[in-house]
């Protein structure tokens, strides 16, 4: 960067008059003026060396010139045109090195008063500080001085409380020494009276122990004849209780004998099951299966082959589902065909694989998409139409996977020949596997019963079984709401929740107003418990039971408001 001052105008009054003695090699118009006035200041100087300015030599003659041709005049006023315009030019360079000057000058002072004001200001932290660390340190002086006197303190009470503890020991024993012989010889009085009052009360303590083993042995005598008066007295009315119980029992069995076969009666003409029957039903049908059809097949080698043969055939087209009418109706009729090829008993068999690949399909895809059991139920629902037999080994592959859920039934607690059910074998009856969490138990069979819900309001071409009409869904919640043993778990607000996102709608228009009552039911049994009863609500106490029973409420709430 450069800097520059403007010049000043010179005060010599000759500089006016110099005359370069260059004229750029042209002939200049005032060269006459410039002779005259150069000689003129030449006589001007020149007169100090005369004695007068009559001595003054006259100047020398003016050389003759030739006139300047045409071209030479246009020369020289181009010459001094172009002179002008270079005295007149702006130059742009110049007013941005003067720009530049200018803003760096004030970038400069700027810079500087922060920097200036930057140091003050760590000038100020840094006085602080040191006034901090020496307000600290004179703190620290001070403490270290207090906790000097205190120790100083300490140590002059100790020793007093030393001099002073040896004093009153030194007194004490003195005193003790006293009161020890004294002590000594009050001991011995009182250990002789003592022992006088002893043998006293020895004495007097073994005649009142006579006296009271005489009264307790004719206690005893009195309290036994009693006692056999007594147990003869209530082993006679026991038994006649006995006889009258057994005889009530045998009244109320045979009363409920045939309250029981009457309604099972009453129902077999009306085509209605209750939930035990409906899970034995599965059961034995599963039991059936496996003893018979399967045993025969995985026995056979052939039948074995063919069997796994179209079984892998069968298993890839459940996983292929999507939720297209087209693709939906072809993979049912490629699948009826593929197992209607087969004669018994590979045809039971494949029934069972393809009720096992459905059901292990809601499992896993179900469970993580609610809205995949939408296809799977329609493949299920043209396969239980097409395909004979197919609703009975379903229901029984279903209430092996899910328990006693489906029929909406309490667990058995004996099995088949009346024998109590251990926890492992309630646990298998109820579909839970072996060492399953159950967060994953109750997502697994809340998946089977969403497919098992879309299948019941599906309209089918033909009625099927009980346990595939549509009627099962106000029998399936009903059932729910007479188990006080199902209340407990935390699936049955999940599939609650599941059957009325799926069928409340259609509950609604089939049912009507029973439907609303039935729902304020269970509305009851969400919030309140049933009956107002807060130990019968529906999913019981969890953190799992409370998110789903809200579920349901809110379903519900649509359900009416609508």
């Amino acid at each position: 960067m450069r800097f520059h001052a403007p010049r000043s105008a010179s005060p010599s009054p000759e500089r006016g008059s110099y005359r370069s003695q260059s004229t750029y090699g042209l002939n200049s118009e005032s060269d006459d003026d410039s002779d005259a006035e150069s000689a003129a200041s030449s006589a001007s100087t020149d007169s100090f060396c005369y004695r007068s300015e009559s001595e003054v030599p006259p100047p020398p003659p003016r050389p003759q010139r030739p006139p300047r041709s045409a071209a030479e005049e246009y020369y020289v006023k181009d010459f001094l045109t172009s002179i002008r315009i270079r005295v007149n030019h702006h130059d742009p360079y110049e007013e941005f090195k003067r720009k530049t000057h200018e803003e760096s000058l004030h970038v400069a002072r700027v810079n500087q008063a922060l920097d200036k004001r930057e140091r003050h200001q760590k000038q100020k932290q840094t006085h602080a500080a040191m006034t901090q660390i020496r307000t600290s340190h004179h703190q620290k002086q001070v403490e270290a001085v207090q906790a000097a006197l205190a120790h100083v303190s300490l140590q002059q009470e100790a020793l007093e409380r030393g001099l002073r503890e040896r004093w009153n020991a030194r007194n004490r024993a003195l005193w003790e020494g006293l009161e020890g012989v004294i002590r000594q010889e009050e001991e011995k009085v009182r250990a002789r009276l003592a022992e006088e009052e002893r043998q006293r009360e020895e004495e007097a303590r073994v005649r009142r122990e006579e006296e009271e083993r005489q009264r307790a042995e004719e206690e005893r005598k009195r309290k036994e004849e009693e006692q056999k008066r007594a147990e003869e007295e209530e082993r006679k009315h026991k038994e006649e209780a006995q006889a009258a119980e057994a005889k009530r029992r045998e009244e109320e069995a045979k009363t409920r004998k045939e309250s029981l076969a009457a309604q099972k009666k009453k129902r077999e003409l009306l085509g209605y099951t209750i939930g035990p029957e409906d899970f034995k039903y599965g059961q034995d049908t599963l039991s059936s299966l496996k003893r018979f059809r399967m045993r025969v097949v995985k026995s056979d080698p052939k039948l074995k082959a063919a069997w796994n043969a179209a079984r892998r055939v069968i298993t890839p087209k459940i996983g292929q589902l999507t939720d297209d009418p087209a693709a939906i109706a072809r993979i049912s009729e490629e699948i009826c065909k593929t197992i209607s090829a087969h004669s018994q008993p590979v045809f039971h068999a494949l029934l069972s694989s393809l009720a096992k690949a459905i059901l292990v399909q809601a499992e896993t895809e179900v469970t993580a998409e609610p809205r995949s059991a939408v296809p799977l139920a329609q493949v299920t629902a043209a396969l239980l139409v097409d395909l004979m037999d197919f609703e009975d080994i379903f229901w029984a592959k279903f209430t092996q996977r899910a328990g006693n859920w489906p029929a909406a039934a309490p667990t058995p607690t004996r099995d088949a020949a009346g024998a109590l059910l251990d926890p492992t074998a309630r646990l298998a009856l109820m579909g839970a596997r072996k060492d399953e969490p159950a967060a994953a138990y109750a997502a697994r069979v809340v998946g089977l019963m969403r497919v098992y819900f879309h299948v019941l309001r599906t309209n089918m071409p033909r009625p099927l079984k009980g346990p595939f009409r549509t009627t099962r869904l106000w029998t399936w919640l009903v059932r729910l709401l007479q188990t006080p043993a199902l209340h407990g778990y935390t699936i049955a607000p999940y599939s609650v929740h599941a059957l009325l996102e799926i069928a409340g709608d259609d509950g609604r228009e089939i049912w009507g107003a029973q439907w609303a009552k039935l729902l304020e039911v269970l509305y009851e049994g969400v919030t309140t418990g049933l009956g107002g009863d807060e130990t019968r609500l529906i999913g019981g106490k969890s953190d799992e039971a409370v998110a789903a029973r809200a579920r349901v409420r809110v379903e519900i709430e649509r359900l009416l408001a609508s």
